[in-house]
């Protein structure tokens, strides 16, 4: 499944409806963590700083208009 169509399943369903979506839950926690571990190597690249993917982030994006 592809991070669009989990994304969009997740934003449709409620939190009742995974509680025996072992596989679904799994595949989940998997990009989540692929995702942090990008995370942690463009820190680490860009600044220099060794964190670990098992932190916890906390990300925000502003978009700027002209």
């Amino acid at each position: 499944m592809e991070l669009d169509a989990l994304c969009g399943v997740l934003l449709m369903a409620h939190p009742h409806d995974f509680v025996n979506a072992a596989k679904e839950r799994d595949e989940f926690l998997l990009i989540k963590r692929e995702n942090k571990k990008r995370l942690a190597g463009i820190i680490h690249e860009l600044c220099g700083i060794e964190v670990s993917e098992y932190s916890i982030f906390d990300v925000q994006i502003k978009r700027l208009h002209e």
